[in-house]
């Protein structure tokens, strides 16, 4: 079967990677900060904010697949794969916001998160039911799973690393760091989706409730919420730094 990418949706679904890394590595470092109720409710939005943001990149990116036909979707599985997301996201943050973070705990929640991003994956790739049913190339699967767990390692060590600088450097390196891991993220996406093996004829389940456009429409909004989240959390992260490195300058001047 031809397919191809529509450039402009995959360069949104990027951006939306992007923010959502953003949004994990700001309340990783933050959950260390806080305790009680506040903590518990950083973690809720934590969770849903980076949980979320992965979840609308993936159907973001099935839009600019083209495969030639108009595509559905099982409702049942659709949901399921944003709350595998928002479930696998918040646990991982809950592992590494530990005051104390060790190799095996690092190893966890790599794990954890990467095992996350690829199930939700393709459990959204198993929501484009279809008959007969598509399967997948084993060495592309392997290499998805691989970059999802090894952005995450990467992401989450920055974040335990990122929570012993201050000021200015801090925003600059997450910023980095969630420019990568966007990429990384996109590249577990995009490699997964070259797994994917489309039988010759293979038709959309009829089935199927939900279609293309009528998924097209929460998939944009999911979106949109999330991205003003993400924008406030940025615009919080980025002020909180400056403050921080002016009070540290004037504590050196008063010195």
């Amino acid at each position: 079967m031809n397919a191809g990418y529509d450039l402009t949706l995959v360069g949104v679904s990027y951006l939306i990677a992007i923010l959502a890394s953003y949004c994990a590595l700001y309340f990783g470092t933050q959950l260390t900060r806080v305790s009680g109720s506040k903590r518990r409710v950083w973690l809720l939005l934590g969770a849903i904010s980076m949980g979320m943001g992965i979840w609308s990149m993936h159907f973001t990116g099935m839009g600019a697949y083209k495969m030639g036909m108009p595509m559905s979707y099982d409702l049942t599985m659709t949901v399921i794969s944003a709350i595998a997301a928002v479930l696998s996201s918040g646990l991982a943050l809950y592992l590494i916001s530990h005051q104390a973070v060790g190799v095996l705990t690092l190893a966890s929640g790599s794990l954890v998160m990467g095992g996350g991003i690829g199930l939700m994956h393709y459990l959204g790739m198993a929501a484009m039911k279809m008959t007969p049913a598509v399967s997948y190339d084993p060495l592309w699967f392997s290499v998805s799973i691989a970059i999802a767990v090894g952005a995450s390692a990467a992401a989450l060590a920055i974040c335990r690393f990122i929570q012993t600088v201050r000021g200015r450097r801090a925003a600059w390196l997450q910023i980095a760091a969630a420019l990568v891991m966007g990429a990384a993220v996109c590249g577990m996406r995009y490699s997964g989706m070259e797994a994917v093996v489309v039988p010759a004829g293979s038709m959309p389940a009829m089935d199927n409730e939900l279609s293309g456009m009528a998924l097209g429409i929460p998939v944009v909004l999911v979106t949109v919420v999330f991205s003003l989240i993400a924008m406030l959390t940025v615009y919080a992260d980025v002020t909180e730094r400056l403050v921080e490195e002016k009070r540290m300058r004037q504590e050196e001047e008063w010195v």
